[in-house]
């Protein structure tokens, strides 16, 4: 007899349609003006179909935790390798460790995440510390939230008030 066919591993969005666009090509209009990424994004939302791909906002939950910058960093660190699962195939994100005052700590994390589908189950599926953060899905249609995006994708020396 045949030996039994090996089941797949599951990777991210196989269960989302294919999109149009490839995020690599987002990424290849990004990465080059890391000096000043605001310029792309005009070029991002020419580029964004709000039916392949969704944007998100996403906050610690438990920054009170934060009273480290080594630890901080690592946290940070230690997702972002987590994510990679999911950034490679589907996605792209931002995170920034910004100080909650002006003498420091307790430090906040927040950033940005570009899905493709219009759900953020890849990331909770495939990186287990994504429970610990809030996902809040932008509307590219509403100038507010737009604005929201392009701050946490380009960061700067402030977001939101916050010094990163």
């Amino acid at each position: 007899p045949a030996p039994p066919k090996k089941k797949k591993d599951p990777k991210p969005f196989d269960g989302t349609p294919r999109p149009k666009k490839a995020i690599d090509s987002w990424k290849r209009i990004f990465a080059p003006v890391k000096a000043e990424p605001s310029s792309a994004m005009p070029k991002f939302w020419e580029w964004l179909d709000a039916d392949d791909y969704s944007i998100w906002r996403c906050d610690y939950q438990y920054n009170s935790d934060n009273t480290r910058s080594l630890f901080t960093a690592n946290l940070v660190g230690g997702f972002v390798q987590r994510s990679e699962q999911v950034t490679k195939v589907g996605g792209f994100g931002r995170i920034h460790i910004l100080e909650s005052t002006p003498e420091g700590p307790p430090y906040n994390l927040t950033g940005c995440f570009l899905f493709r589908g219009q759900s953020e189950k890849e990331m909770i599926n495939f990186n287990a510390d994504a429970e610990y953060w809030k996902w809040t899905k932008l509307n590219p249609a509403d100038d507010g939230d737009r604005k929201v995006w392009e701050t946490l994708c380009v960061g700067g020396e402030t977001v939101e008030g916050l010094k990163v």
